[in-house]
């Protein structure tokens, strides 16, 4: 069956499943496969997308259909935040859109200081606010609304995240994150017989605290970061003309914000061995030794690196990190470039109780890493985007779109002459 670009697919499918039941003597509604269907399990732990599909499998083929053209962008520029949102719409999550453009003006140290404010830290001194305003208003101004942008986006997803986490006590936060991190090392896990196996003893105390979690506040945390980043690059593309290339290592701001470390990087060659919560990289063949829009602990769980230009190298082999997440939402975002990704286990677009995406747009790049990456999740939202270029893809296994317990793994890919390798496991 040929799949064209349409939003109305079932004219083009449903003629052709009816001759086929017809010669097999049934029809589509005697081959509907009922809720009994599920004796002996539970749906707890399933997205209700997929018990829809599988109690109305002959709507695979239109669902995939519709969905496949709005990923591939044939219904659209692809962009992050309509990646995400499709996402949203396919799983059929509510609650989660946020009124577009709701970031009022003020100036990057105003911001920096609403961001202390909210998370109850005191004002920014004024000697140090003194010279932080003297270093802001050398860049250009679209430099200064992006950033502006960016923080108060920034504020707001952490707030968010905060809300989704307020069940749980920071031992607990720190139990869990510690805990998944030595699940994805776990043997099991890597042999895949940690997802086979089902729940055992030892997983219960993680999944009651799983189940005390907002989803919908921790997926609205990655939407309003996602939708910052979205406004914010048509200003830092009009900044990047009026820069001129820099020196090594020449970082603009590095703040250390009660949600995170802030830092701004320049247009020459800049290597990162600390880790950011909010990373932005103007340009240059830079290297990325640190969380890379991943995980970096219990406090902060809003991650997000910009990268606008330039061959990138990406490589930590920490749990969760290079764009994945836990227990919060990590997002790498890299414009232009032929670049590296390397990681171990949960990166690249993989997301352990949270959203994750690593969006690659352009340039001819490799991806390598071992399990649960490549777009992978478990209760959360993991998104592997590769929009141009001819790339190659490496893992061991779990990976390259796998999901397990109400978790929605996906590898977009759109276009180029692409390489796929995986190991022999699953």
């Amino acid at each position: 069956i040929s799949l064209s670009n349409t939003e109305t697919p079932e004219p083009d499918v449903t003629p052709l499943l009816d001759k086929a039941l017809a010669l097999a003597n049934t029809s589509r509604s005697q081959r509907s496969i009922a809720e009994p269907w599920e004796s002996g399990h539970t749906t707890g732990a399933r997205m209700a997308v997929l018990v829809d599909l599988y109690s109305n499998p002959f709507y695979l083929p239109p669902f995939c259909q519709v969905f496949g053209a709005r990923y591939s962008g044939t219904r659209g520029a692809v962009s992050p935040m309509k990646l995400l949102d499709n996402t949203f719409d396919m799983l059929n999550l509510d609650d989660l859109t946020r009124k577009s453009g709701d970031y009022p003006g003020m100036s990057l140290i105003d911001a920096l200081e609403q961001l202390q404010a909210l998370h109850h830290r005191g004002l920014i001194e004024s000697k140090y606010r003194s010279e932080l305003s003297a270093t802001v208003d050398k860049w250009p101004e679209e430099l200064q609304e992006a950033m502006s942008i960016l923080v108060q986006g920034f504020t707001q997803a952490s707030l968010k995240r905060r809300e989704a986490l307020k069940n749980l006590s920071m031992e607990q936060i720190k139990k869990l994150n510690n805990d998944i991190q030595t699940w994805v090392q776990d043997p099991g896990t890597l042999d895949g017989s940690n997802f086979l196996n089902g729940v055992n003893d030892r997983f219960v105390t993680e999944l009651k605290l799983l189940r005390k979690i907002d989803y919908t506040s921790l997926f609205n945390s990655a939407r309003i970061m996602m939708e910052a980043v979205e406004f914010s690059r048509t200003r830092l593309e009009a900044a990047r003309e009026k820069l001129q290339v820099g020196s090594y290592d020449e970082i603009y701001l590095k703040f250390h914000s009660a949600a995170g470390t802030i830092i701004i990087g320049g247009m020459g060659v800049n290597r990162y061995y600390e880790d950011a919560a909010l990373l932005i990289d103007l340009g240059g063949n830079d290297v990325y030794r640190n969380n890379a829009g991943g995980f970096i602990d219990e406090h902060d769980g809003v991650c997000c690196l910009i990268d606008m230009d330039g061959n990138d190298y990406y490589e930590n082999l920490n749990p969760g990190t290079v764009g994945g997440t836990i227990c919060g939402s990590g997002l790498l975002i890299d414009y232009d470039g032929h670049d590296t990704y390397r990681s171990d286990c949960l990166g690249q677009g993989s997301a352990i109780c949270g959203v994750s995406m690593l969006y690659d747009e352009s340039g001819d790049d490799i991806w390598m890493g071992n399990v649960f990456t490549q777009g992978a999740a478990l209760f959360g939202i993991g998104l592997a985007v590769d929009v141009g270029g001819n790339d190659a893809f490496h893992c061991k296994s779990l990976s390259q779109g796998f999901a397990s317990s109400l978790g929605a793994g996906i590898l977009v890919n759109v276009s180029g002459n692409d390489t796929y390798n995986a190991g022999p496991a699953w």
